[in-house]
């Protein structure tokens, strides 16, 4: 299963054409049920997506974890804030400030993810990642 999604993740990072195949299926003539591993197969296909889109897994996550951090620490930096009856202060910070290092690290992580895949020849030079470096 893995491999023919990977030639299609590989195919459309290339910029190539895919096309669709009209086939006629025949009914399944086996009385057992499958003994497939769904789980294991869907986690292993999963993986094998996220593999090629390292922008979607610590990129953009990691930017709305660094923003969110760094709105809160600003917030807080004036005073304790009060919502709906409950007040955020010092303590609220600390945990603001580690949601700034979280993203941070993990925007860190899509240049080395990042890198590693287009070293591998998994991943096409990205310009965007160029104009970082």
């Amino acid at each position: 299963m893995e491999f023919a999604s990977e030639i299609v993740v590989k195919a459309t990072i290339s910029g190539l054409r895919i096309v669709e195949v009209p086939t006629i299926l025949s009914p399944d003539g086996r009385d057992r049920p499958s003994h497939l591993p769904s789980w294991h197969d869907g986690w292993r296909y999963l993986r094998l997506l996220l593999l090629f889109s390292p922008r979607w897994l610590f990129l953009y996550p990691g930017a709305v974890i660094f923003l969110v951090g760094l709105t809160g620490t600003l917030m807080l930096f004036t005073g304790g804030v009060v919502l709906g009856g409950i007040e955020f202060a010092e303590h609220t910070m600390v945990i603001t400030a580690a949601a700034v290092n979280v993203g941070f690290e993990a925007m860190l992580f899509w240049v080395i993810a990042n890198t590693i895949a287009i070293r591998r020849g998994l991943l096409p030079r990205d310009a965007g990642l160029q104009t970082l470096r």
